[in-house]
């Protein structure tokens, strides 16, 4: 085998270790946004100023930069217009608020889904 192609083995084995990308099942991490948040009638909200823009208009933001180790998870992700996102860079600040702010509603439906169950047991 020659040296280039190895180096691509590795490279995909470790970019893709947990995902199986050769059967389709991988998704960037703007794909995933969108399958996890489902529109208002075609419309998102940035998270930011309140806009509302439409999916080919909107910016998935890592909340906590990749820069600085954020992943692709959806916790970390949230939806900004263009204008919004590019003014926010890789800035650290107010990270901790939007990871609240971001993440209450998908935490309390997670609670509330746990109560459920417990009731329905």
């Amino acid at each position: 085998m020659s040296i280039f192609l190895r180096v691509i083995e590795i490279f995909l084995e470790i970019r893709y270790s947990e995902k199986n990308f050769w059967r389709g099942d991988f998704m960037n991490y703007r794909e995933k946004y969108f399958a996890a948040n489902k529109s208002d009638h075609g419309w998102y909200t940035c998270a930011k100023c309140g806009k509302k823009i439409r999916k080919k208009d909107a910016d998935i933001d890592h909340i906590i930069p990749q820069k600085y180790g954020g992943s692709d998870e959806l916790y970390n992700l949230q939806c900004m217009c263009k204008h919004c996102n590019r003014s926010k860079q890789a800035k650290l600040k107010g990270v901790a608020s939007n990871l609240v702010k971001h993440n209450f509603k998908r935490a309390a439906n997670k609670v509330l889904d746990n109560l459920k169950e417990k009731i329905n047991k």
